[in-house]
């Protein structure tokens, strides 16, 4: 089983290649564009965008509304088309924006909204705030919001060898062999959605600012913890089927399965980036004597279902047969 799981390690972790990037490519030269706009930006531009960014950036990901950011008084557009940048006022009753209503959940795509119209503005100093702003919330996400990996401090030398190998060791929370590095399998949820909060704030980066998926800090942080959560998710998916195989022995010894018997065999769903659970009916509710060929036949009926099932990535699939497999093993009956 251990070769297995790091056959499956390799499969998904070279899956998440680089985005090829290259001179002619559209996303980095309009990157490049507003970087090189947000840059030649007097400073005091810059640090009232920065500012407005994190006001924003908070107030999307904690869905809070209404959301209210101010344009700064000034910004440097172009006028022409000689590539030259001149000061220019923003209107005064342009400049205070509100984005949602007092009864509103705040969604990106709310800000988003706002920001095209902004963008689509007449007004060249309004245009430019607008995709200015766009620009600084993405930066804000990726290089602020977003944790990055530190060295560990003599607070953490609990931190297993193996941990340290992840892009984020402190959310490490189980080892090669599905072991628990923490105190509790509720420790290792949270751990889990530790990662999943910090994958939707790239993916809300990416989803107001598409090219800045050619950012290298964006691509380091996506690529680094996208691996991270698709290794935990699976080991914990491992764990709590081997704590449901010593359930069902158990019941076995006791003879307890006789009133019915249901099982949901949890799996890390590498598309929807989180744990799901397979329903497999052995016994029907009721007075039924267990007998082995039950789970038997159990197994390999969802054996083939997983198989032909076109809702699961190929990394999924082999995760989740791996797991129908464990349990056939586990009670002398091998499931190829």
């Amino acid at each position: 089983m251990e070769c297995e799981a790091g056959m499956a390690t390799q499969l998904f972790t070279t899956s998440f290649s680089r985005v090829e990037v290259s001179q002619d490519n559209l996303l980095l030269r309009e990157y490049q564009a507003q970087e090189d706009l947000f840059q030649a930006q007097p400073i005091a531009v810059q640090r009232a965008l920065e500012l407005q960014a994190s006001l924003i950036a908070k107030a999307v990901i904690e869905h809070k509304s209404p959301l209210h950011f101010s344009l700064p008084e000034q910004v440097a557009c172009q006028l022409n088309g000689t590539g030259e940048l001149t000061l220019v006022s923003v209107p005064a009753q342009r400049r205070e924006q509100k984005v949602g209503g007092l009864l509103d959940l705040l969604k990106s795509a709310d800000l988003n909204r706002r920001l095209k119209e902004l963008e689509a503005s007449p007004e060249k100093a309004v245009s430019t705030c607008g995709g200015l702003i766009r620009h600084a919330v993405a930066r804000h996400l990726v290089y602020r919001v977003l944790p990055s990996p530190q060295r560990a401090s003599s607070s953490q030398r609990w931190l297993s060898a193996y941990a340290l190998s992840f892009f984020m060791p402190q959310w490490v929370a189980l080892d090669d062999q599905d072991n628990l590095l923490v105190n509790s399998v509720e420790e290792a949820r949270a751990s889990i959605e530790a990662m999943q909060r910090f994958l939707s704030t790239v993916k809300i980066a990416a989803g107001l600012a598409q090219y800045f998926i050619v950012d290298e800090e964006y691509q380091r942080k996506r690529i680094g913890m996208l691996a991270q959560l698709i290794n935990q998710g699976q080991a914990l998916a491992r764990h709590e089927t081997a704590d449901i195989i010593r359930g069902i022995k158990r019941r076995i010894a006791d003879h307890s399965l006789e009133r019915g018997f249901d099982l949901d065999l949890p799996f890390f769903d590498d598309q929807a980036m989180e744990i799901r659970t397979l329903d497999i009916p052995v016994i029907p509710h009721g007075r039924i004597q267990f007998v082995p060929a039950f789970l038997v036949i159990a197994l390999r009926v969802k054996q083939m279902e997983v198989e032909h099932s076109p809702g699961l990535s190929f990394t999924t699939r082999a995760h989740l047969l791996q797991e129908i497999k464990a349990l056939g093993d586990a009670f002398d009956f091998p499931i190829e």
